[in-house]
């Protein structure tokens, strides 16, 4: 008698199969910078078995590299997990340990290929900052927000949330990161920690203060009833290495009066509009100000 099994496994991937949906640059809090970790991701709903794949690591500070002849099967929708040495995770098996693993603070590009040199997936650049992550204690983990869309576009990624986490590290600490497990949420913009005040003065320059939360891109420009007049902030990262669970942060800018140009504006009513986005939430927050009353007469 003959019995027939069938093994819901796939031998190889297509591209995008697998992706690259954490990476602990950073390290762990209880074993520094060096115990660093990357986790794969199967999105298909099989398992897939693979042989002597390698991630191709280039950086704009060092020679290119490589994580060689990984090998294993990761589950339907399930997870892999690679680590420089076995107790970075302490409570969770490494799937696959390399022990040359060296991810630089300053921002790598990853390249996951099969044996064959077919790209399965890319995370990161090659001549930017990585696009999430938190080195200083208690550190955060790199999380991909959606494994679906690319990894090499910068919104696509987040900081662990510091909230939902998973693991040890080998003293005993909590990582702040996901190995093995779903991804925390990516970040939500709270309305309550954003805020613009105005310290309006009849003699220039304006003070112009605002509020929002660790982490944010802010992009402040000054507009008249009908036209933009001049950008003050564009697109400027505020205070992305703290505590992504700090409240809101503090900044501010200074308006001289001038347009893009150069030239004075005219007295009138004109209004600062704030945008705040943050990576992985994927939409932005609009605030303007109350109107900006400019009563000066100019001196010719």
């Amino acid at each position: 008698m003959f019995i027939c099994l069938t093994l819901n496994t796939v031998f190889g991937a297509g591209s995008g199969d697998v992706v690259i949906n954490e990476i602990g640059w950073m390290g762990t809090a209880g074993g520094g910078a060096g115990d660093q970790w990357i986790e794969l991701y199967n999105k298909t709903p099989e398992a897939i078995y693979f042989s002597r794949w390698f991630i191709e690591n280039e950086s704009y500070e060092k020679p290119e590299w490589y994580i060689l002849h990984i090998s294993g099967t990761i589950p339907a929708k399930g997870y892999f997990l690679i680590e420089r040495a076995e107790n970075c995770i302490k409570d969770i098996t490494a799937d696959f340990l390399c022990p040359t693993m060296y991810l630089t603070e300053k921002g790598e590009k990853l390249t996951l290929k099969d044996a064959s040199g077919k790209i399965i997936d890319v995370a990161g650049s090659l001549n930017a900052a990585w696009y999430a992550g938190i080195r200083k204690n208690p550190r955060y983990s790199m999380e991909r927000t959606a494994p679906e869309l690319s990894g090499r576009d910068p919104n696509n990624w987040h900081n662990n949330n510091g909230a939902i986490k998973n693991g040890i590290d080998r003293k005993g600490l909590p990582v702040n990161g996901t190995p093995k497990s779903k991804n925390s949420f990516a970040p939500e913009i709270r309305k309550e920690l954003i805020g613009i005040k105005i310290l309006n003065s009849m003699i220039p320059p304006l003070m112009v203060d605002y509020t929002v939360p660790p982490g944010s891109m802010v992009s402040l420009r000054i507009f008249s009833k009908d036209r933009l007049i001049k950008t003050l902030v564009n697109e400027q990262s505020i205070l992305t290495d703290n505590d992504p669970n700090r409240d809101g942060l503090q900044a501010s800018c200074v308006w001289d009066e001038k347009d893009a140009y150069g030239e004075r504006v005219i007295p009138g009513e004109y209004m600062a509009l704030l945008e705040v986005s943050l990576k992985g939430a994927g939409k932005s927050e609009f605030l303007f100000s109350e109107p900006i009353k400019i009563k000066y007469i100019p001196i010719k």
